[in-house]
């Protein structure tokens, strides 16, 4: 019953996330690059990849589902996730390219304990970074998140409607710390269908590169957001 209605939630808060995904993007204004100040580049903590089904689902149907993917479940949560922490890397980089000075830091940042911020989400962070300024010595916070990471599949009740396809969300936010305001948001997702079989237990061979595909494709449109008006 716990996996159940656990997998229910997830359901929900993937139907949230694409529901909301762009009204939140904030482009960045080309004046950054003008002048750009010092970027302290962070991240949230990873997870591991998830299941993700989507459809009208009751409880029973949730029950019968987790119990028929459990083998497969089992393995989503061995995919690899250490693109995560190079995917920092990899801004940090593109940063310097760009003219701008980095500040990296190597412990992940949790908003769990944050203070909410209630203002304005479409120009304000959700949490009060501000503190931040002063233990971190910079004004400017990029923070990288994910969303949700895994593999989704359509349900009619119990009864599957398609095959398990990898998805990947990725949210960078470019934070004020002076004032919380949003500088830049963007989510990217990336959903690919698995080319051949997909059910090939325990290691899912055809579905692990969907799934590094899925990382490669939003990682690079998260990147290409930010970065394409960069003026070097």
């Amino acid at each position: 019953m716990t996996n159940a209605i656990k997998c229910l939630l997830l359901t929900c808060a993937l139907s949230m996330l694409g529901a909301c995904t762009s009204v939140n993007n904030v482009p960045l204004n080309r004046s950054f690059w003008k002048k750009p100040e010092q970027v302290a580049v962070v991240q949230e903590p990873g997870f591991k990849p998830q299941f993700y089904p989507e459809g009208q689902q009751g409880i029973l149907d949730l029950i019968v589902e987790d119990i028929a993917t459990k083998n497969f479940r089992n393995y989503l949560q061995t995919l690899n996730m250490k693109w995560y922490p190079k995917l920092k890397q990899q801004f940090v980089v593109s940063f310097k390219k760009s003219g701008v000075k980095v500040k990296t830091l190597s412990e992940d940042i949790s908003t769990k304990n944050f203070n909410y911020l209630n203002k304005n989400l479409q120009q304000y962070a959700k949490y009060d970074y501000s503190f931040l300024k002063t233990r971190i010595g910079v004004s400017k916070l990029l923070l990288i998140s994910v969303d949700a990471a895994g593999a989704i599949r359509r349900y009619y009740g119990f009864i599957p409607l398609s095959s398990p396809k990898a998805y990947v969300s990725l949210t960078g936010r470019l934070i004020n710390l002076k004032n919380n305001r949003i500088l830049w948001r963007y989510t990217a997702q990336s959903t690919v269908a698995v080319a051949g079989k997909w059910d090939q237990p325990p290691m899912y061979g055809n579905f692990t590169v969907a799934f590094n595909e899925a990382v490669r494709r939003a990682a690079g449109e998260l990147m290409q957001n930010l970065f394409s008006k960069s003026s070097k």
